[in-house]
């Protein structure tokens, strides 16, 4: 008799935290989560400012590149708000900093040598790299923010053939 009444209470307890779970991912406003979009850019931007402290990166270009990180933060979730208007530029901004800035532009940058990192050249390259994108961001930033919806396909296209040459 006494098992029986644990059993049915234990079977009670479940019924009931499977009860309570289904009405919480019911709420409305509750978004899923989509396992399939992958890790999100933030937490990359942010491991890639912590790498780019941690490197032997000249004082001045790790500014530079921090204000960038900063800008995109910044701009994901504006471009997200609005990717009903262009999932084309959300989709570019998201490959900017996820793939160009990290694996084309300050990865590379990082690996140098430390002969290498203070070459004018170099560091000319890499400034006009992290200019160019800066100067793009900061239009898409103002496109957003004053909801020009007529230009977002147009910059998403721009910005997907200069920055995105990898075929992707």
């Amino acid at each position: 008799m006494e098992f029986g009444i644990v059993f049915i209470a234990i079977l009670i307890a479940i019924v009931a935290v499977f009860i309570f779970y289904k009405m919480k991912a019911e709420k409305p406003g509750a978004e899923p989560v989509d396992e399939s979009v992958g890790p999100d850019p933030v937490e990359d931007l942010l491991s890639l400012n912590l790498d780019v402290r941690k490197s032997s990166m000249p004082a001045n270009l790790v500014e530079m590149t921090e204000e960038l990180i900063d800008l995109i933060v910044d701009l994901l979730p504006l471009v997200r708000e609005q990717a009903s208007a262009s999932g084309e530029l959300t989709w570019t901004v998201n490959r900017i900093s996820s793939e160009y800035l990290p694996n084309k532009c300050v990865y590379p940058f990082i690996k140098l040598d430390k002969k290498l990192q203070n070459d004018a050249a170099i560091v000319s390259s890499y400034k006009d790299n992290i200019d160019a994108l800066k100067d793009e961001l900061v239009a898409v930033k103002a496109m957003v923010v004053n909801r020009d919806i007529q230009q977002f396909n147009a910059k998403a296209k721009f910005l997907k053939n200069r920055f995105d040459n990898t075929g992707a």
